[in-house]
Parts: C-alpha cells; structure tokens; sequence
C-alpha cells in the first residue's frame, strides 16, 4: 500500500501534482481511506491503523473492504485536477 497513487505517496514523490482526496479534500494517505473517507464502507470504528493492524481479523477485514470497495488505493480515486 505504500506505492497506491495517494496524495501522500504523491507529496513525497511529485510535490506539485495533486494530494487532496476527492471526497473530504483532506491529505489522501492510508489512514483516511481505511479509516475515515467518506466515499468507502466499513464496519470498524477504530482510532488509527496501529489498532486496525493490531486486530486478529485485520487481514480478512482488508481484503473484504478492497472487495467492497474495488476502487480503494486505485487510480481511479486518485486525487487529481478534476476532483
């Protein structure tokens, strides 16, 4: 997940090309699509990904939120100019 086309994989490597989600125009990093964008579903209410990950179903919850939600860390929700 560290190289999905976020705003914040963005930031560090094209500091001129676009980093807001297109949803909350916020920094598009890790946190805010698994934990709180507004554009996915979840079923967790959790503070941070330290306590996602710390889960015993941490991996059978990321693979049911990238089935439900099939355009998550894609270029389709890619921040861009348009959004």
């Amino acid at each position: 997940l560290d190289h999905a086309p976020l705003g914040s994989f963005r930031k560090r490597f094209f500091p001129d090309a676009p980093t807001q989600c297109p949803e909350c125009h916020v920094l598009q990093d890790r946190a805010h699509v698994l934990l709180k964008c507004k554009r996915y579903r979840r079923w967790w209410e959790l503070r941070g990904e330290f306590e996602f990950l710390q889960r015993m179903s941490a991996y059978r919850d990321l693979n049911g939120f990238l089935t439900v939600n099939e355009s998550a860390f894609s270029f389709a929700d890619a921040p861009s100019t348009d959004a």
